[in-house]
């Protein structure tokens, strides 16, 4: 837990998402074994390339308004 997990309300809260009593895979630094994970997926940033046209296209419109300007 990093500092973002001050108070056992928000670990709980967290650990809602595991059935009592089931297995789960954790994984735990030897070097350190205060850093463990329970969860080692990266978060799905997929959704992101929906942006990617707008921003093509901003990038577009600030380009073609700055040569207006000149």
């Amino acid at each position: 837990m990093d500092d973002s997990w001050r108070d056992r309300a928000t670990v709980d809260g967290w650990l809602t998402g595991y059935d009592p009593g089931s297995t789960v895979t954790a994984y735990v630094n030897p070097g350190d074994p205060h850093e463990a994970v329970l969860d080692d997926h990266f978060p799905d940033t997929r959704f992101l390339f929906y942006f990617l046209p707008f921003l093509v296209l901003g990038g577009l419109a600030l380009i073609a308004g700055l040569r207006r300007r000149w």
